[in-house]
């Protein structure tokens, strides 16, 4: 049996956005974040501190954001979305995990849900109201 390829990235298959500026003073697309970023439970040992993220240069008709992290690299199947705030987790002994942050800009001031909808529903919505998309990926392990 051959090993698995990574599992793609949660905007692979959607419809091409344009892009703008995502920068953080906390982590870096492709580089290791700190444990600052790291969860405080499930064996680990982190601060649980959410990255800063600063944007610009996005679509002068946005109405509004929404900001996600999302992990296609946990194994469960379908990947982890962490934000609803929660830090990075992973098993030990994995290859290091890519932590998707995206900040979406919405043609929308609001996307109606509620604290009760899964993450799935509100990437759904995402889906629809997303005029431009910016992305960063660090990555972690232990």
């Amino acid at each position: 049996m051959t090993s698995p390829s990574r599992p793609p990235l949660p905007y692979d298959f959607m419809p091409g956005v344009p892009s703008f500026n995502l920068r953080s003073d906390d982590v870096a697309d492709g580089q290791m974040m700190s444990g600052n970023q790291v969860f405080d439970g499930f064996g680990m040992t982190g601060r649980n501190i959410s990255p800063s993220l600063y944007w610009s240069g996005f679509p002068a008709e946005t109405k509004s954001f929404a900001v996600t992290c999302f992990d296609p690299d946990a194994p469960t199947g379908s990947g982890f979305w962490h934000w609803i705030v929660l830090g990075a987790a992973p098993p030990a002994g994995d290859p290091p995990h890519r932590y998707v942050f995206a900040v979406h800009a919405l043609d929308v001031e609001s996307l109606d849900v509620n604290d009760e909808i899964t993450a799935a529903v509100a990437g759904f919505n995402l889906r629809f109201h997303t005029i431009a998309r910016a992305v960063m990926i660090p990555v972690y392990g232990h």
